[in-house]
Parts: structure tokens; sequence; C-alpha cells
């Protein structure tokens, strides 16, 4: 039937998928980047649509490991378009942090900040305080590279205002460390 081959589809590009993860973890590029192509070429089409962003996700994260940052942007801007189509706004906030992350690894920090500041107004919509926390750090941290410590502590502070609500110590940990090197910074 119709649906069988749909579920079967999905099914073997979803093994393709977590065989193309299992090769990134043990650092072999070649094998990951055909497992992860076979998983988006099954997953193609209308159907299936999360798990083909998830597949291009991981192969961006495959190229981003390899310091391929074009071709990263390339695949996450091919999954945050899934996403949009999906209507996830949870997925898109993650695949625009994805691309905020990219561009910051790469040094265009601005472009990276455009990305994060869309993913968190996002997030903000649906009032997802957890994720909206590592949101605004991001935030915070990419201002910190700049050297912009006011504006990293104004955003890490929002942050730390988050996870102060939630009681999750151990994310408080981190966000005081992030605002202990700023403050140094700013002596």
């Amino acid at each position: 039937s119709e649906a069988g081959n749909s579920e079967d589809t999905a099914f073997v590009g979803g093994l393709y998928n977590d065989l193309g993860l299992n090769y990134q973890d043990l650092d072999q590029f070649s094998e990951s980047k055909n497992a992860l192509n076979k998983a988006i070429k099954l997953l193609s089409g209308k159907k299936h649509l999360s798990i083909l962003a998830d597949a291009k996700s991981n192969l961006a994260t495959l190229y981003h490991q390899a310091g391929k940052f074009a071709d990263a942007i390339r695949y996450f801007k091919e999954a945050y378009e899934i996403d949009k189509k999906v209507g996830d706004p949870i997925r898109q906030s993650s695949s625009l942090n994805s691309l905020g992350r990219m561009y910051v690894d790469w040094g265009k920090y601005k472009t990276g900040l455009e990305y994060y500041l869309r993913s968190a107004e996002l997030l903000d919509s649906v009032k997802n305080a957890d994720i909206l926390a590592i949101r605004y750090n991001n935030i915070g941290m990419t201002y910190q590279l700049q050297g912009n410590h006011p504006e990293a502590i104004r955003w890490i502070e929002k942050a730390k205002g988050i996870e102060e609500k939630s009681g999750k110590s151990n994310k408080l940990g981190i966000r005081y460390f992030n605002l202990g090197n700023s403050y140094m910074a700013l002596k």
C-alpha cells in the first residue's frame, strides 16, 4: 500500500540519518556525508518534512565540524525553510539559532546576532522560557566575543533571570560564569 511505502521510506530514511550521525561521532566524514545524503534523497518530497529537516541539519553540522561554513549555512537554511513549512516555531527557532552559531563561529558576528535575535523573538512569542534563556545567553556570548561587555551583560542577565525563576542551578552557574567574564573584562 502507499501508506506502507510512506512509512517504510520514513523508517529507512530515519535509519540512514541515524547511521550518518553514528559515522559523524566516529569522525568518518565521508561515510557520514554519504548516509545523510541517502537520507535526504529518500525523504525528499512533501512527506516526512521534519525528518528531512533533521537530516539536513545533521549534514550542516557535519560541514560545520569540517570548517565548511558556506555549506553548513546552505543546509541549515534549507532546514529552516522546511521548518517554516511544518509551522513549528520551536523548530524554526532552533534552525535560526543554528544559523546564528554558524555565522558567529565564522567570525561574522553581526549576521550571527541577527539570526540569534530572530530565534529569541520567535521563542518569546511561544513563551518557551527554557530555550529562550539559552538564546539570550547566546546573544550575550556573541556580544562578549565582540568585546561589547555591557551589552553582553544585559543579555546574559536576561538569561539568568529566567534561570532564577525556574530554579535550574546548573544553568545559573553557567550564567554567573559568563557574567563574571564580562565583568572582569570591564575591570
